[in-house]
């Protein structure tokens, strides 16, 4: 619940005043949908709008750190995503992957916006794909998870980010096996994302 987001970001900032790294790593994947206690389909909730407010609630402690860095765990998914805003909640023809794909292409997208208006600020926001890794998330098949690297190999990008100097400074890019690559061409829609982002604002009453 975005309560319980902005209640953990006021417990944060009291206890940490000055933030040097932040790794939104929590993340959901759902068979059928579900909605979050506002109202919100759970995977556009939990991988986006959720991380995007406590970041943003955090902004005070992360310009007190800084340089500091935000780290954004997305998806290779977020290629399959399209941000549809006459059915943003999936209220008709819910597809698991559609969604997730889409709330991943949303955290895209949330990165660069930050990225840029964060800059002088010296707060980097970077965002990355960890790859397919066995973790409960999905409900994979013992079988299939079994020959999945385990959640260590899929931690290395995102410990890049936090702690490599190769990075300083580096922001408002998409990462996998360590490395900048490109995301897809959805993820650079200006005038998509200036909607997005003000759709969002509006949700999490940021507006």
């Amino acid at each position: 619940s975005l309560a319980d987001v902005r209640r953990l970001a006021a417990e944060l900032i009291a206890a940490h005043p000055v933030i040097h790294v932040l790794i939104n790593n929590a993340g959901v994947m759902l068979e059928r949908r579900q909605l979050s206690a506002d109202g919100f389909e759970l995977q556009f909730a939990v991988n986006h709008l959720a991380p995007l407010l406590l970041t943003r609630l955090l902004e005070p402690a992360l310009a007190a750190g800084a340089p500091s860095r935000v780290i954004n765990v997305s998806s290779r998914v977020h290629t399959m995503g399209a941000i549809n805003f006459d059915n943003l909640q999936w209220e008709r023809g819910y597809k698991m992957f559609a969604a997730y794909g889409q709330s991943k292409l949303a955290c895209v997208m949330a990165t660069y916006d930050l990225a840029q208006r964060w800059k002088a600020l010296g707060i980097t926001v970077n965002c990355l794909h960890p790859g397919v890794i066995d973790t409960n998330l999905g409900g994979m098949p013992g079988f299939v998870k079994m020959l999945l690297p385990k959640a260590e190999k899929g931690a290395r990008t995102s410990l890049y980010l936090a702690t490599s100097a190769a990075v300083e400074g580096v922001t408002g890019r998409y990462f996998s096996n360590c490395k900048a690559v490109r995301s897809s061409a959805k993820s650079h829609d200006l005038a998509v994302r200036e909607r997005l982002w003000q759709e969002s604002e509006r949700l999490l009453g940021l507006a």
